[in-house]
């Protein structure tokens, strides 16, 4: 081979392993965009739950500490 050829052939190969390391990096990119957009419907969700727990437990208290006081008044 000439010297020539090697480097047509060396410039070819890193090209085609630089293109196969942004796909492979794309790939990933998506994957984790994806991973990202699942945990912020999960963290929107327990936010909601918890809002919801929170006022159960506050009208749950409310009503205990009232009972409590109409007892004591009676």
């Amino acid at each position: 081979m000439t010297m020539a050829r090697m480097k047509l052939v060396l410039g070819v190969v890193v090209i085609a392993a630089a293109a196969a390391l942004i796909f492979v990096q794309y790939q990933t990119q998506q994957k984790l965009r994806t991973e990202n957009d699942s945990l912020r419907q999960q963290i929107a969700a327990l936010k909601s739950d918890n809002q919801d727990t929170s006022a159960t437990n506050s009208t749950a208290d409310s009503s205990a500490d009232f009972n409590e006081l109409l007892r004591h008044r009676g």
